[in-house]
């Protein structure tokens, strides 16, 4: 039986190397996209092998406007076919609007939703043969702005409409285009928050669910969205945040319960 192809942005640690840890199986055949090679992507890299799944690792600077259809490029090379795409590469770029210049601007944009759109345009016809899927990484701050991430907000907000314009122009090929907005998350790009424990306790007290998300909690979700239960699922942003996205009014206090 022929192998199930999905190609991961982003894939070199964090979200990205979980994804591919939750997808691999042996009837999967992978292809781990990073920016650059180093021991994270190779051990994520291992890691997805152990699993019994197929992994090719493909390497490139999304700024760059070329690099996302080489890599659809080389994984249509390597396995002659492409079931799955999971838009996952991004960068933060924190900064005050009326702070940040010019080249921030169009190195946050070029990697966070350009190259999720070029990746889609290069994957197209490769996804219409095999009634894929395409997944991108959003964030809930596309969906409400937070603080002094501007770059960010918008970009991920961009992304959200990307994902749901191109499930309404892709569904008659029969592809389903879906994005994931995780909440707060623990992962080797927020590290630097959560190992202080004072700031890890007041973010988890945020959230309803009680705690911090995981890597993990992302992956499956992706895994889900690729999956044939999804069958049915396109045009939708997941949201996995635990509730934080729907607390806007914890913030006036809640109606004291009554007893019973």
């Amino acid at each position: 039986m022929e192998k199930r192809v999905i190609l991961v942005t982003g894939a070199g640690g964090g979200i990205g190397a979980a994804m591919c840890a939750e997808i691999a199986n042996a009837e999967t055949a992978l292809v781990m996209c990073d920016h650059a090679d180093g021991a994270p992507l190779q051990e994520a890299a291992d890691a997805a092998r152990a699993k019994s799944a197929d992994v090719a690792v493909a390497l490139g600077d999304l700024v760059d406007p070329e690099t996302p259809a080489r890599l659809v490029a080389e994984a249509i090379n390597r396995f002659g076919r492409l079931d799955g795409v999971v838009s996952n590469a991004g960068i933060a770029g924190p900064g005050w609007l009326d702070q940040v210049t010019l080249d921030d601007w169009e190195q946050v944009f070029a990697v966070n939703l350009r190259a999720c759109w070029l990746l889609a345009r290069a994957s197209f016809e490769h996804l219409q043969m095999s009634n894929g899927a395409f997944i991108a990484t959003a964030s809930v701050s596309g969906m409400a702005p937070q603080h002094g991430m501007g770059l960010y907000n918008l970009t991920k907000s961009g992304v959200i409409m990307l994902g749901q314009t191109l499930a309404q122009e892709w569904g008659q090929f029969g592809i389903r285009v879906n994005t994931i907005s995780p909440g707060f998350i623990r992962s080797p790009l927020t590290e630097a928050t959560y190992a202080d424990p004072e700031k890890h306790a007041a973010r988890a007290a945020l959230v309803p669910y009680g705690r911090i998300g995981t890597p993990a909690d992302i992956a499956k979700g992706v895994h889900w969205l690729l999956s044939e239960d999804a069958d049915y699922v396109t045009g939708h942003n997941l949201v996995i945040d635990g509730g934080f996205s729907g607390t806007v009014n914890r913030q006036i206090g809640a109606v004291p319960r009554t007893s019973t």
